[in-house]
C-alpha cells in the first residue's frame, strides 16, 4: 500500500477507532466488478474508498456521549445523526482532501440505495458476505432469500454505516479479501436463520 494512503488510513483510524468504529480500505473497481452497472459507484476503478463499520462499543463510546451533549437535532434516526456528526468531524480534520461520504440510509431518485453496504464490506475484507449462491442445495423454492454478512470478531453484531471516497487518490494495492468464516455445511443454516429470525440482529440486507 502506498505510503500516503497508509498515513491517511492511520489518521482516519485515530479519529474513529476510539469511538467504536472500524474502517477498511478498498478500490472502487473491486466493488463494481461484482455488481451489475445499475449499482456501480460512479468513480474510476482505482479510486480509494473506506467502508465504515460500527461495532458494539460505539453505543457507549460515541452514541451515549452524543446524546448527553444534546447534539441531537430533528432527524428520522438519532443513530444516523450520531454517525453523520462523527464523520463530519473526519471531514473537517481532512479539509485538505477531496472526500465524499455516502451513508447506508441514503437512496437515489430511482429508490435504489447509494451503495450496497454488504458488498462494500465483503470486498474490503471487513466482513464475509454469504448469499444463496453459496449454498449447494436448498429447499427455499421461489422465496426471496437475502444475504448475510458475518464479521470475523463480532459475528452479526455490527453495522455497515458509510463509505468514505477519495476521488483524487488512485490506489494500486492488491486485494486482501477475507476468507470464508463458516464451513460449507453451516452456510445454509446461517442464511435461513438470518432471513427468518431478524430479531437476532444479524447484518442481513440486499
Amino acid at each position: 500500500m502506498e505510503l500516503h494512503v497508509v498515513h491517511l488510513e492511520r489518521k482516519i483510524r485515530d479519529l474513529l477507532e476510539n469511538l467504536g468504529f472500524e474502517i477498511y480500505p478498498f478500490k472502487v473497481g473491486w466493488y463494481n466488478e461484482i455488481l451489475p452497472p445499475t449499482f456501480h459507484l460512479r468513480y474510476s476503478d482505482d479510486t480509494l474508498a473506506f467502508v465504515v463499520l460500527s461495532i458494539p462499543a460505539m453505543f457507549d463510546k460515541a452514541f451515549k456521549p452524543f446524546l448527553k451533549k444534546q447534539l441531537l437535532k430533528k432527524i428520522h434516526d438519532p443513530v444516523d445523526q450520531c454517525i453523520s456528526y462523527h464523520l463530519s468531524m473526519v471531514r473537517e480534520s481532512l479539509a485538505d482532501q477531496n472526500m465524499d461520504i455516502m451513508y447506508d440510509y441514503e437512496i437515489l431518485p430511482t429508490r435504489k440505495p447509494k451503495f450496497l453496504a454488504q458488498t462494500a464490506a465483503h470486498v474490503s475484507g471487513a466482513a464475509y458476505l454469504y448469499q444463496r449462491k453459496d449454498v449447494h442445495q436448498d429447499s427455499w423454492g421461489e422465496k426471496k432469500i437475502y444475504g448475510v454478512c458475518i464479521h470475523p470478531s463480532y459475528g452479526g453484531w455490527f453495522a455497515i454505516r458509510a463509505l468514505l471516497l477519495f476521488p483524487d487518490i488512485k490506489q494500486l494495492f492488491g486485494c486482501t479479501r477475507l476468507k470464508s468464516i463458516c464451513i460449507k455445511q453451516q452456510i445454509g443454516c446461517l442464511i435461513h436463520t438470518c432471513c427468518h429470525h431478524k430479531q437476532l440482529g444479524l447484518e442481513g440486507h440486499i
